[in-house]
């Protein structure tokens, strides 16, 4: 029998504050986000399964703040497969246009179904 510790981060934080949308770990490793319904790849597994094929950013000139597009090309290397995964950042300045360093958010825009690594429960 396979001996597993669960921990239990609950809602004391909201998942979209979280660098990983986890609400349950397995042994501190298995990442769950209950939220979502998602097991997350831990970054060895998930350099198990996949590879990085392209990464690639671009501005977004319609945008009224400074906005960069990302895209991601995922090979499977179990299927051979290409997935491409989407998203945006958004960069901010803190205290007025060069008045201090600036800050960026970083959004994912594809489904997280979608995304290699976050496997569906």
């Amino acid at each position: 029998m396979l001996n597993v510790t669960p921990e239990w981060k609950g809602p004391h934080q909201n998942p979209g504050y979280d660098w990983i949308p986890a609400d349950l770990r397995i042994d501190h490793v298995y990442p769950i986000s209950c939220k979502f319904r998602l097991r997350v790849h831990t970054p060895w597994d998930w350099r198990r399964e996949f590879d990085l094929a392209e990464f690639s950013v671009s501005g977004d000139e319609t945008a009224q703040q400074p906005k960069v597009l990302w895209s991601a090309s995922v090979l499977s290397r179990e299927m051979s497969t290409t997935t491409s995964v989407q998203g945006h950042i958004e960069v901010r300045w803190s205290h007025g246009r060069f008045g201090g360093n600036p800050e960026a958010k970083v959004y994912l825009d594809s489904p997280l179904e979608q995304v290699p690594g976050y496997v569906p429960l």
